[in-house]
């Protein structure tokens, strides 16, 4: 408490902390020309006024962490294509190929949108070579081509609006 050494003064430095007169030098806290000791404050910092599509974070050190939480359709994109990786790592899995086996894809799209997502991220996201993929096709038919096996990835499943055919096979056994 800084009301019995400060006196009178106390309501001044109060006044000053609240309007933001305030400064830390070499580790002290100087309120409008007044220099406060150790434990006459507390001094804390806390995050506020955060605009939209932002996230903030204090750190324990006192610094903080700033994300933009906008997505842009090219994240969108990019998001899709990676979750592709993952349906056509989980239908590897279910066909009990090895994980050293490279493959030819398929990815059969319902939706138009999602297949203008993944073809516009397929490289960016690097589809083909996070899945072994040495011949890929992205479409919305099969290509007539005998496959091993096939998957449906339900609408909704991941961030895809339609229904994904995920089909694959391993190189030595396209014929």
């Amino acid at each position: 408490a800084a009301g019995p050494r400060l006196g009178r003064r106390v309501q001044h430095v109060i006044a000053g902390a609240r309007a933001g007169v305030w400064e830390e030098i070499d580790g002290a806290v100087v309120v409008d020309g007044i220099a406060l000791e150790s434990g006459e404050y507390d001094l804390t910092l806390e995050a506020g006024g955060v605009a939209e599509g932002v996230a903030i974070s204090l750190l324990a050190d006192g610094g903080f962490v700033l994300l933009d939480t906008v997505t842009t359709p090219e994240l969108e994109a990019e998001g899709l294509a990676r979750d592709m990786i993952r349906a056509v790592q989980e239908t590897r899995k279910a066909a009990g190929f090895e994980v050293s086996d490279r493959i030819r894809l398929e990815l059969l799209f319902a939706d138009a949108g999602d297949l203008a997502k993944v073809e516009s991220a397929f490289e960016i996201a690097d589809v083909a070579g996070e899945t072994l993929a040495r011949e890929h096709v992205l479409g919305d038919t099969a290509t007539g081509s005998s496959m091993e096996f096939e998957t449906t990835v339900t609408a909704g499943t991941y961030a895809n609006a339609g229904v994904v055919t995920v089909r694959v096979s391993r190189m030595e056994a396209i014929r």
